[in-house]
Formats: structure tokens, C-alpha cells, sequence
């Protein structure tokens, strides 16, 4: 929690003239390089994106610029071994010696910063290829911490499948009330 709390003082003072932020979040001895693209006029929510293998979250300007223009607030991290997070060309692709189950656990830890800083907004996961494994993973053990889940470039976890067949045609599989942003 004392990165978490490290990271949030430091995303209060990050001063940016773009829509950007870089903020680093520490879960180990490792910081996880993470971004913020900020909303454009009144705040409708908060999308985390999951990217993929072998990506870096700078692939998802494109995609972060259309989901500020409609409001919305995008969070992104680079995986361990990824983007800017590794450390040298020889990580890349290295998940560290706690493995997929880390990136999954640094993705939480961005999730709390970011409900932290826009608390009762509506919180969608975005999840793409790798980063929709990750992202389905993370529902498998926090569902109930995400209002929306969007999985593209994606297969399901054998885990999840039951799930999702359990779950009736019409019917929110989250409990939600229906959330619209």
C-alpha cells in the first residue's frame, strides 16, 4: 500500500501541458511505467487498458484520444518487460520471478489509483490479446471491482468459460444496474 500511496502523491503533482501524465508506480523493487491521457470537457468515467504482448501503452494513443474525447479517462501501465518499464533490451518479454500473476497484481494496483483519484465513476477494463488474458484474469478474482469489461484480440480462460455460459441472455454477469458512459 505504501506504493500505492507514493503514487498517488506523485500523480497529484505531475504537471503536464498535453493530455499526458507519466506516473511510475513501484510494487516491488521494480517502477512500472504508467500513463494517464486526461479527459476531454465533463468526466464520464475510467477505462484501464491491458495491452498486449510484446506492445507498450504508446501503441494506444489512437485508441486513448477517441475514449478522452468521449469523456472518459484512460489509465495504462507497460508490463514488466515491456515498453519503458524494461529495464534493458534483454527484459523484454521478461515478466520477473513472480511471473504473469505480478502483472496482473501491478494492473490492480494502477485500478486502485485510478478509482482513487475519480471515486464513484463508472471503472471499464479494457483488455487486448496477452493484456485480455490479464484483464480476465483479474476478473476472475475482483469482479467486483469493475463496472465493464471489453476483451479484444481474445480467446477465454478455461476458468471463465463456465462463468460466462452461466450467465442468461440479457442478464449484467457483473450485477450492475446497468452503467452507461
Amino acid at each position: 500500500m505504501k506504493s500505492i500511496e507514493f503514487c498517488s502523491s506523485l500523480f497529484e503533482t505531475v504537471l503536464s501541458a498535453s493530455r499526458k501524465s507519466y506516473i511510475p508506480l513501484i510494487t516491488d523493487a521494480l517502477q512500472i511505467d504508467c500513463v494517464r491521457w486526461d479527459q476531454h470537457g465533463t468526466l464520464r468515467g475510467v477505462v484501464q487498458i491491458a495491452h498486449g504482448l510484446g506492445e507498450h501503452i504508446g501503441r494506444y494513443a489512437e485508441l486513448a484520444d477517441l475514449l478522452t474525447r468521449a469523456g472518459l479517462v484512460v489509465f495504462a501501465n507497460d508490463y514488466r518487460g515491456h515498453g519503458r518499464t524494461a529495464q534493458s533490451s534483454q527484459q523484454f518479454g521478461d515478466f520477473g520471478p513472480a511471473g504473469f500473476d505480478q502483472l496482473v497484481q501491478d494492473m490492480m494496483s494502477l485500478s486502485a489509483i485510478a478509482k482513487g483519484e475519480h471515486p464513484g465513476k463508472p471503472f471499464i477494463l479494457l483488455g487486448h490479446s496477452m493484456g485480455s488474458f490479464a484483464a480476465q484474469q483479474y476478473v476472475l478474482d475482483h469482479s467486483s471491482s469493475i463496472d465493464g469489461l471489453v476483451l479484444f484480440g481474445s480467446g477465454a480462460l478455461e476458468s471463465l468459460a463456465p462463468f460466462a455460459e452461466s450467465v442468461k441472455a440479457g442478464q449484467n454477469p457483473l450485477g450492475l444496474n446497468g452503467c452507461s458512459v
